[in-house]
């Protein structure tokens, strides 16, 4: 119950429904954010289902302990700003609520960005993913 309750109150709160079931709860703002690790720091996703892969914000690769100034940014991305530059990299481990993943690639973007984002490429490692009733059902 306070699990629930908890993930109504903090909507980026991954709620475990069962050891292969996660609820997110849509914020007030109608985007779904996550609370996750990057390598066992803490990051915030927003879920986005138009991003082909997972992109670390400048901020949270920093934060995390990737060299900025190694990266190479020579990955190309249509954004609704336009054209934009990326780095590759891949993380050990990330979590997502209790999901684990190893070997994760990401793209570290140039640009600030305010959040980073979890597309298809996380999503895609799911069983599946399901939007509704204002929720964001994950399920392994």
């Amino acid at each position: 119950v306070y699990n629930r309750i908890s993930g109504e109150l903090v909507p980026s709160r991954a709620v475990a429904l069962s050891d292969d079931e996660l609820v997110i709860t849509a914020s007030e703002d109608g985007h779904f954010y996550i609370n996750g690790r990057a390598n066992g720091e803490r990051i915030r996703f927003l879920v986005d289902t138009g991003a082909s892969g997972v992109t670390l914000s400048p901020q949270d690769a920093a934060r995390i302990g990737i060299d900025l100034g190694a990266l190479r940014f020579t990955q190309r991305f249509q954004t609704a700003n336009g054209v934009g530059l990326g780095a590759p990299y891949r993380l050990d481990s990330m979590l997502l609520g209790s999901f684990a993943f190893a070997d994760m690639p990401v793209s570290i973007n140039q640009a600030e960005m305010s959040t980073s984002l979890l597309g298809m490429s996380a999503l895609e490692r799911l069983t599946s993913f399901e939007f509704r009733d204002g929720k964001l059902y994950l399920r392994r």
